[in-house]
């Protein structure tokens, strides 16, 4: 069997889903970079019940005032392992090009289980979709 042809049927994926909940919205996104001391996020605002994408330009003001500084219970999740980890949002910005997403650097507030921390960031290897 032709090798080359078996690896382009697999990709690689680390796939690592940020989700919180500031006691009124909720935040969903993807983790862009991680360090051993912290983590660099996308995330985007969703309106309750509606389940809709808001556009974090127009809250991003509100958004900084409410979470920068701040200690937050984050759950990051791969297709592996799912837990919680504390972090301080150290900075929140906008993402250029993308006006329904803000990036937050973040640092670990209690360092995380390293065995979390490997399952969660270890890559998934899929099957490559078929078209």
């Amino acid at each position: 069997m032709d090798t080359k042809l078996i690896n382009s049927q697999l990709i690689s994926r680390k796939d690592v889903r940020v989700w919180f909940w500031d006691g009124e919205r909720e935040y969903k996104g993807r983790c862009v970079e991680t360090a051993e001391n912290g983590i660099v996020f996308r995330a985007a605002l969703k309106t309750p019940g509606a389940g809709t994408l808001v556009d974090a330009s127009a809250a991003l003001p509100g958004i900084k005032r409410l979470l920068e500084g701040k200690k937050v219970m984050v759950e990051l999740s791969s297709p592996k392992v799912k837990g919680e980890v504390k972090l301080r949002f150290l900075k929140i910005g906008p993402v250029a090009g993308e006006a329904g997403l803000f990036e937050v650097e973040a640092l670990y507030e209690t360092p995380p289980d390293p065995r979390f921390l490997k399952l969660l960031f270890e890559p998934v290897v899929v099957r490559k979709p078929r078209g």
